[in-house]
């Protein structure tokens, strides 16, 4: 193990020392409080959040875990259309980085994410309790019947049947029910923007069926010039939709079908070439349209019957399809066919998992498998100094397991948590190197690989204990495995590099949290220390040597052992009826312990270098209802977050820049309650920073995508009651 620097020696400290005041701070509440605004006489306390992380409703300040929580109103108020928008420190540990477009799902917990667009993800992705695999075509989730987002901390699996080695993203769409409910709105903007969403919801019939739909739809202009087109790029043509059927035939039994859509047009990011004479953030001089047609469907069929009063069983059954083509991309952002592809993809996928859940007296359970099948056809012609060829790959997955968790309550304070999950998966490759002409017809193959095959097993046990230290006080630890899988790399441009399989990435982590309600119930303050030690971590290499060659981009490998350490901080304090604060902190701290250099070259071993992640991600929220004397209500909320700067795996040590973003809005609700404007602004300071950095020495390209400029919205909205 690596010995822990002085600044993470101090960070740490800090925060153990944060846990202690915590602890004692029921003692700092004041029995003279008032728990009512006495101008409004609204409760001066925080709302009670409900989670079902656990696969049951629990408490959030009484969950044996790192849960934090998006509601949809805040999701809506902070222009949240793909979950890229999410602002690091909205929940602690939660980062979207390095985006290249919006159906880029990247995202990291704690510093530990997935580089390459085509290969699973470390954090995995739930819509609907409907596992999503890969990066891309998992970024675009703007419907306005998400209910809440669940970030789960730390590695999963016991109580998921999809493992993984960071964390999970279960995105919650609201389930119809008698509540009649039905809203339209459109908003315009910056750059041309136009917005249009709405839903419904409500009883069919009541006590039998129930529906609901949800359809959103966004353009705008784009945000890039585009000199040689002579027009603006990197535009947003989304639309998507949802429709949820809920069937309830008797008092035990409820059948839920979901049927989404998606028809997404947006481009794909342009880049600026950092390195060409006069060059400017935002403006490409790429002579590419680079268009991206993206469609996906798919379908959810979750059947629940109550057996006994304690006991559930449940079936999950989900089919999913999506398609990207074209998938035009280029890096050079020069008039010239210097370095591009296209990247057309196909894939399918099908799961079905029966869960039994149990809630008895002192007993608490989940136990369940699951069975998926995935298919990823990809078919990426390129063009390097207008030299042209290109390669196909085809994967098809095979995964299966059984998982299990329980908590058993010793005592009313005491509990003992306890699970594991049993997995296996194959993943069967096929990949072929042709070249193609200047129109990218493909003429001849030049190179194959067939029926290359990996399966691997895994067992990812997790312990863990709990204790109601006081009343308002609530402690746990947890010991677990988590296991991000492997497979081989569907986009490989060199024989050497397809040939590999990459191994799971397996992760021990252990966990110590605190949650605590203080001061008469107007503050929540929820602490974690955490410890992952890595084993067969998946490195994304930049520009390797294999087999005596240049492999241009970046390469999926088993690269080292490695330590993650840190602490994290989410507080929200009800300072009146009328004032809400939140925020959260993150800290990590890493180091490869061995780099095992997979490629034999000077330049892929970065033993004893920190892991490409950021030392600090931070967040301030301020939501405020000003007290006017004035019909129906006006309020105001402002956003602040921070990423420091974030190492990258290259030999050029490229550092992509630290940024602070403001956002703030404005909301006006009419006094019959039916009529409502807001305005909101993102990046409200108009700053600028490289949010991906791509380095070909070989090709004398330094390009950067920069994030958005200041952009504003101001929408309309109308409730039918």
């Amino acid at each position: 193990m690596n010995r822990i620097p002085v600044a993470g020696k101090r960070a740490l400290a800090c925060a153990i020392a944060a846990i202690l005041l915590a602890g004692a701070a029921p003692a700092l509440a004041d029995d003279d409080t008032a728990d009512t605004d006495s101008a409004r006489g609204a409760p001066v306390t925080l709302d009670q959040v409900v989670v079902t992380a656990e696969r049951r409703a629990t408490d959030l300040q009484k969950t044996p875990l790192a849960v934090g929580v998006i509601g949809g109103e805040r999701l809506d108020r902070d222009s949240v259309r793909s979950l890229t928008d999410i602002r690091p420190g909205t929940v602690a540990g939660l980062d979207f980085p390095n985006q290249a477009g919006p159906n880029m799902g990247y995202r990291a917990i704690r510093g530990i994410g997935t580089g390459a667009p085509t290969t699973n993800a470390a954090v995995a992705l739930y819509a609907d309790d409907v596992f999503l695999p890969r990066i891309i075509n998992g970024g675009i989730f703007g419907l306005p019947d998400v209910e809440r987002i669940e970030v789960l901390r730390g590695p999963q699996g016991t109580l998921y049947g999809q493992s993984s080695s960071a964390g999970a993203i279960r995105i919650i769409s609201i389930t119809p029910d008698d509540a009649a409910r039905a809203w339209a709105s459109a908003g315009f903007g910056s750059h041309g923007t136009l917005e249009l969403k709405g839903l419904v919801s409500g009883a069919i019939r009541p006590g039998l069926l129930y529906g609901s739909f949800a359809y959103a739809q966004r353009e705008n202009d784009g945000t890039v010039w585009n000199a040689t087109l002579g027009k603006d790029v990197n535009r947003v043509d989304t639309r998507q939709a949802r429709a949820k059927f809920r069937l309830t035939p008797n008092d035990a039994t409820e059948i839920t079908l979901s049927i989404d859509v998606l028809d997404d047009a947006t481009d794909n990011y342009a880049w600026t070439r950092a390195n060409a004479e006069g060059w400017e953030p935002r403006v490409t001089y790429e002579n590419k349209e680079l268009l991206q047609g993206n469609t996906a469907a798919g379908f959810a069929l979750n059947v629940a019957s109550r057996l006994t009063e304690a006991l559930e069983f449940k079936s999950i059954t989900a089919w999913r399809q999506w398609e990207i083509a074209p998938n035009v991309w280029s890096y050079d952002g020069v008039p010239d066919y210097r370095y591009g592809w296209e990247l057309d993809l196909d894939g399918h996928q099908f799961s079905q998992e029966l869960q039994l859940n149990g809630s008895y007296d002192r007993l608490d359970f989940t136990a369940g498998v699951i069975g998926f099948v995935e298919r990823l056809d990809v078919d990426r012609p390129a063009w390097t100094n207008r030299v042209y060829a290109g390669i196909a790959s085809q994967t098809d997955v095979k995964s299966y397991a059984a998982y299990g968790q329980l908590r058993y309550a010793f005592t009313p304070r005491f509990g003992l948590t306890a699970g594991a999950r049993f997995g296996r998966q194959s993943d069967a490759f096929d990949w072929v190197r042709y070249s193609t002409d200047s129109e990218l017809e493909r003429l001849e193959i030049l190179d194959r690989l067939e029926d290359l095959e990996q399966r691997t097993s895994s067992f990812t046990p997790k312990v863990g204990v709990d204790f109601q230290w006081t009343p308002d006080t609530f402690v746990y630890f947890n010991i677990a495995k988590g296991e991000k899988s492997g497979g081989y790399n569907p986009v490989s441009g060199a024989r050497a590099v397809a040939a590999i399989p990459v191994r799971p990435e397996e992760v021990t982590s252990y966990e110590f949290g605190l949650k605590n309600t203080a001061l008469a119930g107007r503050l929540n303050t929820n602490l974690a220390l955490f410890y992952n030690d890595f084993e067969d971590y998946q490195a994304g290499v930049a520009n390797p040597v294999v087999d005596g060659q240049v492999v241009n981009g970046s390469v999926q490998v088993n690269a080292a052992e490695a330590t993650l350490y840190g602490a994290e901080v989410e507080a929200s304090f009800r300072a009146t009826g009328n004032l809400l604060v939140h925020g959260s902190v993150t800290y990590v701290d890493s180091e490869f312990d061995e780099f095992l250099n997979p490629t034999g070259a000077p330049n892929s071993d970065f033993k004893g270098r920190p892991l490409p992640v950021p030392e600090w991600l931070a967040g301030l929220g301020i939501d405020y209802q000003v007290p006017l004397a004035i019909p129906g209500y006006l309020s105001l909320n402002a956003t602040v977050s921070y990423r420091s700067e974030v190492p990258q795996l290259n030999a050029e040590r490229t550092v992509y820049p630290e940024r602070t973003l403001v956002d703030a809005g404005v909301t006006y609700q009419f006094a019959e309650g039916t009529w409502s404007v807001s305005a909101g602004v993102r990046n409200l300071l108009d700053e600028t920073y490289a949010q991906q950095i791509q380095l070909v020495p070989a090709y004398d390209i330094v390009g950067h995508i920069y994030n958005d400029p200041r952009t504003w919205l101001i929408t309309l909205r109308k409730d039918f009651r």
